[in-house]
């Protein structure tokens, strides 16, 4: 014990040393709620050499929060072990991820090494840990590592604390962001699986809270529904579609399906889902990988084949999809996708390459951000656009529609005869390289243009990481909180590690009410961990004070207060001024009072003492005083002599002065029987009475303080019909 009590004090000194941070930076929220961070073990070299399984991620926000890792380990690979010994189809090697249920087989290093990667979710960071904060349980304190993530584009910083285990822990944290289930129709893949030709029939699925997805075989993805807000999570897809050329059948997702091929890895993790496989005709080590996060998708097709014509990558949505429309960086007046031809509006096909997509409608929203890479010149990079219901082109695959089809039409240089992508089979010497990546955020039905352009610059900004190894000091710090206020108290001494312990109020009178006039540990003094600071905090006594039932006016000087005071309370004192106070008196909570004379706003303020001689701060309340009536008019039809008719307008007018305004008025015919108080208006529809001859007509106005005003009148001759 005496042992490691040295070797953790000797690495506490050495990280001091060396410039390790301590606890107690605070961090403004990044916004990239769909991004990953994907590290490498070469990143945190002291905690290569453990068990995958025993990383684990922590984010602190005033206490530490598990959040899901994910461990995805990496060798360097031949695809001749991909195809289970088959040196013709394989013959590749390259840095890819391993699997144990594939024939690409698991990392010979079965330890986090260099090439392992390490994938955490940045909405997962936090702050940087509270000041003396303590490790959290089950994760070994010496092995913390900080990572700094900061995002240049509004230079916001988060962290996330990566740990070695004791065993405890599950990496997940509990959580599963993506669900995949590969589901090979005939069995076990390593038994049941046709690496020489297929087909080989799936029902493969993902599934996130933001979207699903289908496989039917290998290359044949032809299920998309949309989850994100709104969206009616209908599927929208018929098939992402590979060909050679439109209506040329010869090469498709189909024909890739049906020839050699292979995977070479299928996993589904709490943080990612990983779908990377092989194979498509004659070029058996050309490559799809998909990577599946919660809230988008990142699918990389890299291109190792003989010399091509060309090539097409796009998607071919389903009836369901009609009504989405359609956009790209070369097209942004939107185009419906509802199968009929759009082909007068559109701009060539190979007018310019695709940077993004915008699908969009009540069925949710695709935001789809592309990349392509190469080094063979020449070759003519464009966009291609079909949506008709009954298309001329003849439709390889899927169905025979043709809802919004779009993506990318790659055609080769020029030659005497075909134009020619060179190859790109890296068996054959001189080979290029071509690989397209597709970015597909899945959103709800709302999301814009602009919304497309912000990924789209935050994909040319990446994130920045920094990484720091962080230590903990051996004892918490108390802090100074004497002075403050109750709640700012507790989180200081939360965030030192220490625990707030009881709370002792009392009456101070040089210490504002609610702020702590002492701490039963000394500042600058060490604790353990989790220690308890008792708090003593100035208490005031509190009360209350209402006029007249909180009614804004009244006509009578006399008025009645209702009165509240807080425990321990014994007398009542009372002031029109603030200065003059009458005499201490028992307790009432309902007492008469009268107001001072005189027209205007008056207030009331009441103290209360304790039996300890402490006295409260003066509680009030004002309410105005108006014993003058209002005035008013009364025309009867603009001032005509006659009517014809008994049914008359009233034009009505009314003042108060300085008073507390007219709220209401009400009528008679006869002075003796009223109609019912009315909200004033004017002007007024009203009946006469009759008979034929004089009719008189009169009005009362009242204020908001219950003053009545005289009748006011006026008559018409009513002429008889």
């Amino acid at each position: 014990m005496v042992v490691e009590a040295r070797r953790i004090l000797f690495m506490r000194n050495l990280l001091v040393m060396t410039g390790v941070l301590f606890c107690g930076f605070s961090a403004v929220a990044l916004n990239r709620p769909a991004d990953p961070i994907v590290l490498t073990g070469a990143s945190v070299p002291t905690l290569q050499g453990i068990a995958p399984g025993n990383l684990v991620a922590f984010k602190f926000n005033n206490g530490w929060t598990q959040v899901p890792v994910q461990v995805d380990e990496r060798a360097v690979i031949n695809f001749t072990q991909v195809y289970n010994g088959n040196t013709t189809n394989g013959s590749l090697s390259r840095l890819d991820y391993t699997d144990a249920g594939t024939f690409t087989g698991p990392d010979p290093d079965a330890a986090l090494d260099g090439d392992d990667e390490i994938v955490f979710m940045v909405k997962d960071a936090g702050q940087a840990c509270g000041l003396h904060a303590a490790p959290p349980a089950g994760a070994l304190a010496d092995t913390a590592i900080r990572v700094a993530i900061t995002d240049p584009v509004d230079a916001t910083v988060g962290y996330v604390y990566l740990f070695e285990q004791d065993g405890t822990l599950d990496p997940g944290a509990g959580r599963q962001y993506v669900d995949y289930a590969f589901s090979l129709t005939a069995g076990d893949y390593k038994t049941k699986y046709k690496l020489g030709t297929g087909p080989n029939p799936e029902n493969s699925t993902i599934d996130t809270d933001y979207y699903t997805r289908h496989f039917s075989d290998r290359w044949k993805l032809d299920g998309l529904s949309i989850l994100a807000g709104s969206s009616t999570g209908v599927d929208i897809l018929d098939r992402h579609k590979n060909l050679f050329a439109p209506g040329y059948c010869t090469r498709s997702e189909d024909t890739f399906s049906a020839a050699e091929g292979a995977f070479i890895v299928n996993k589904s993790g709490p943080v990612r889902a990983l779908r990377s496989y092989i194979g498509a005709n004659s070029g058996p080590r050309t490559q799809r990988q998909h990577v599946y996060y919660e809230q988008r998708e990142d699918v990389t097709t890299h291109l190792r084949v003989h010399a091509i014509p060309a090539i097409m990558d796009f998607l071919d949505y389903s009836p369901e999809a009609a009504g989405m429309t359609y956009m790209n960086n070369n097209l942004q007046s939107a185009l419906t996708i509802d199968g009929i031809s759009d082909a007068a509006t559109l701009p060539s096909e190979t007018a310019n390459a695709v940077q993004w997509e915008l699908v969009r409608g009540e069925q949710g929203a695709l935001a789809m951000l592309h990349n392509f890479s190469t080094n063979a010149a020449g070759l003519t990079v464009g966009s291609y656009y079909l949506d008709e219901l009954t298309p001329a082109v003849t439709q390889c695959t899927g169905d025979t529609h043709a809802y919004g089809q779009s993506g990318h039409f790659i055609v080769g240089a020029p030659t005497s005869s075909l134009p020619e992508i060179p190859n790109t089979d890296p068996k054959t010497a001189g080979f290029k390289l071509f690989s397209l990546t597709r970015t597909v955020f899945y959103m709800a039905p709302g999301t814009t243009v602009a919304d497309v352009l912000a990924l789209q610059n935050l994909a040319a900004h990446p994130l920045t990481t920094a990484f720091q190894a962080q230590a903990f000091d051996a004892d918490a710090t108390v802090p100074d909180v004497v002075g403050q206020t109750q709640a700012d108290a507790s989180t200081a001494i939360t965030a030192a590690g220490l625990t707030v312990g009881t709370i002792t109020q009392v009456y101070s009178a040089t210490v504002a009410p609610g702020r702590v006039v002492s701490q039963s540990l000394a500042a600058g003094a060490t604790a353990g961990y989790g220690t308890a600071v008792n708090l003593t905090v100035s208490q005031s006594i509190t009360g209350g004070i209402v006029i007249n039932g909180n009614r804004s006016a009244t006509l009578d000087a006399q008025v009645t207060l209702a009165l509240n005071w807080s425990a321990g309370v014994t007398r009542m004192r009372f002031s029109n001024d603030g200065k003059i106070w009458s005499a201490w008196e028992a307790l009432l909570a309902a007492r008469a009072y009268a107001l001072p004379s005189g027209d205007g706003y008056k207030t009331v303020r009441v103290q209360y003492r304790d039996g300890a001689g402490n006295t409260s701060s003066a509680f009030s309340d004002y309410i105005r005083l108006d014993t003058t009536p209002p005035t008013g008019t009364i025309v009867i039809n603009g001032d005509a002599p006659t009517t014809a008719t008994p049914s008359v307008t009233l034009g009505l007018t009314w003042a108060d002065a300085a008073g507390s305004g007219v709220t209401r008025m009400r009528f008679s015919n006869d002075g003796a029987h009223w109609s019912a108080w009315e909200p004033q208006a004017t002007p007024r529809a009203h009946t006469l009475p009759g008979p034929i001859g004089y009719n008189t007509v009169r009005v009362q106005y009242r204020d908001g303080a219950g003053n009545t005003s005289d009748a006011f009148r006026d008559y018409i001759k009513l002429l008889a019909q």
